[in-house]
């Protein structure tokens, strides 16, 4: 109960106005660099050294090629990101700072959820914008084609066996169906299988087995953080 409190009250103070600045993701040799420069101006105005200006002149310079090279991978950067957000189902797809949600629609309503497990990845990125569709992305039922990449989304039960084998890129498995690696390794030629965190954890065990199995390449969110392709 203290801990449902206190996120509590961390989400009413967020709601507040003015209360919080939104959207700083600061590495930490930046922030190392941003405390020797106010180290050095307080030195220049405490001892009047000019070595100590030249130094904080120094560190800002610096700060400001690291912040430019950081806007230029941003707005270059074409990511899926699948979330660990325990019994949901969630993935943005990003181009540049703007990004688009693919998942359990409630998330979206849900407040407390974005903050603390959306929220952080999208600012640590530099996500800024939502948009319903991005450029390069197209969806037809399960199947996501982004960039050249193809990732099918499974959560239904049941896979047939095709006459050829279909290349797929990812296959995202969520909302615990009743398939097998194996069944799935027949219809589809793929080498990335992703267990979200919508998933049982036994079930993710067995689906892990699988793939070892068959030397297939699986990644748990559950367990091993979100999955990023770039």
């Amino acid at each position: 109960w203290l801990i449902f409190l206190m996120n509590y009250l961390i989400t009413w103070i967020n709601s507040l106005p003015f209360a919080v600045y939104d959207g700083i993701s600061l590495p930490v040799l930046e922030m190392i660099i941003i405390y020797v420069s106010v180290f050095c101006i307080v030195d220049w105005l405490k001892n009047k050294t000019g070595k100590a200006l030249i130094a904080s002149l120094c560190a800002f310079l610096l700060l400001l090629i690291m912040h430019d090279f950081t806007t230029w991978q941003t707005t270059s950067q074409q990511k899926m990101i699948v979330y660990n957000v325990p019994k949901y189902s969630a993935i943005d797809f990003s181009n540049g700072v703007s990004y688009q949600f693919v998942g359990d629609s409630s998330l979206l309503s849900d407040g407390m959820l974005q903050n603390f497990h959306l929220k952080p990845g999208r600012i640590q990125n530099h996500f800024a914008k939502q948009v319903t569709l991005i450029d390069n992305l197209s969806i037809t039922d399960n199947l996501i084609n982004y960039h050249g990449k193809k990732i099918l989304l499974v959560n239904t039960h049941g896979w047939q066996p095709a006459g050829e084998r279909i290349k797929i890129d990812v296959i995202i498995i969520s909302k615990n169906p009743r398939v097998s690696i194996q069944q799935l390794n027949k219809t589809f030629q793929c080498q990335t299988f992703v267990f979200d965190a919508s998933n049982s954890l036994w079930k993710i065990g067995q689906w892990t087995k699988e793939c070892e199995q068959l030397h297939l390449r699986c990644h748990s969110v559950s367990t091993q953080g979100a999955f990023v392709m770039d």
